[in-house]
């Protein structure tokens, strides 16, 4: 199972599964994370006049939680990023 179906399965969103949708989902949870480090808005931005674009955005700026950006905080990371390493440091499939 690649990272991209574990994603839409781990968040229950299948849009996930095209490559797509889920670069749009990502760059939602990206942006978040960069304007939480900056100490900017928690609003979400206008992404796209596409709905499903704007929607999926959305989501993965909805996505971040506060460890998220503890985890972004302290080792410069994102959340997905420091997961994937503690899963290899771990030896754990994700």
């Amino acid at each position: 199972m690649g990272a991209g179906n574990h994603q839409s399965l781990a968040t229950g969103i299948p849009e996930l599964r095209n490559p797509r949708y889920r670069d749009i989902y990502n760059l939602g949870r990206e942006r978040r994370l960069k304007g939480e480090l900056a100490n900017q808005s928690v609003k979400p931005p206008l992404f796209s006049h596409n709905p499903t674009y704007q929607i999926l955005f959305q989501k993965g700026w909805q996505s971040v939680s506060p460890q998220d950006v503890r985890l972004a905080s302290t080792a410069g990371l994102s959340g997905e990023k420091a997961r994937a390493r503690i899963y290899q440091a771990l030896g754990v499939p994700h």
